[in-house]
């Protein structure tokens, strides 16, 4: 969904999280304040997620899956199917970094 006037678009509306085997252990890892920041991040995502202070962005490939920013170098790997998210993983921002640079070498050799 794509507001015209402005030029973004607006963040899909999750009803749901289902918690993947790998992301409980990921979050089982993380140090107190860093589980605070994600739960924060994933309370909001269900309460208001067209405010800006959300920041769900989608991955260059494959289509549903997106990045959830909570810290300020840690991320959830997640897919949205529907209203539905689907925890999949905690990573760091540049394990994001190195997915969206295979897809766009994906994207070129399909060109």
């Amino acid at each position: 969904m794509t507001n015209q006037a402005q030029g973004t678009t607006e963040a899909p509306r999750i009803r749901r999280l289902i918690v993947t085997r790998q992301f409980a252990r990921s979050y089982d890892r993380l140090p107190p304040y860093t589980v605070a920041q994600l739960e924060k991040a994933l309370r909001r995502l269900l309460e208001t997620p067209g405010d800006p202070g959300v920041r769900l962005r989608p991955l260059a490939y494959p289509d549903g899956y997106h990045e959830l920013r909570f810290a300020h170098r840690d991320r959830v790997l997640l897919r949205i199917d529907g209203d539905v998210a689907i925890l999949l993983d905690v990573v760091s921002f540049l394990e994001v970094a190195r997915l969206n640079a295979r897809a766009a070498r994906r994207l070129r050799l399909e060109d």
